[in-house]
């Protein structure tokens, strides 16, 4: 691309393209989707731990929670949980395939407040369900890597 040419001196074109990027980049809802970035990393990041505890002791995990709850295979439910956590997690710290992670770690952390309600009362799971639910729902994709990669 040049900005001058021969013929014509100056090329005004460039500069009608460079205005309209910045005006495509300026109108964005920049604070709301940085808030969403936000939002994605201190979740994966809180949730990330849950699962490698589970990792480390499967047979205790599921003797303490999923047992009590009377749930067919808890070994194999317990190895689900903790993989959904772990990659679930991930795949919201990275931004990539944020619904798909934010849904793995939404149905367990689903079973973690029934089990948390039944035994003990509200717990702090519920905070952690509403933002993996807010990050389905919303439109957690505009600084996730997908959309980056989309862009290329």
């Amino acid at each position: 691309m040049h900005f001058f040419t021969k013929d014509r001196g100056f090329d005004y074109g460039v500069l009608r393209n460079v205005n309209q990027m910045l005006r495509s980049i300026a109108t964005k809802p920049f604070l709301s989707d940085f808030g969403i970035l936000i939002l994605r990393v201190i979740t994966g990041s809180l949730l990330i731990h849950h699962g490698y505890e589970k990792l480390a002791n499967i047979e205790n995990f599921a003797d303490a929670f999923v047992r009590p709850l009377h749930l067919p295979f808890p070994i194999l439910l317990s190895y689900i949980a903790a993989f959904s956590e772990v990659i679930g997690s991930w795949l919201l710290i990275t931004g990539f395939l944020t619904r798909f992670g934010a849904l793995a770690i939404m149905g367990t952390i689903s079973v973690a407040i029934y089990h948390a309600i039944i035994t003990a009362g509200f717990n702090i799971y519920l905070l952690e369900l509403l933002g993996s639910t807010s990050l389905l729902l919303l439109r957690s994709w505009q600084w996730a890597q997908d959309c980056l990669q989309s862009m290329n």
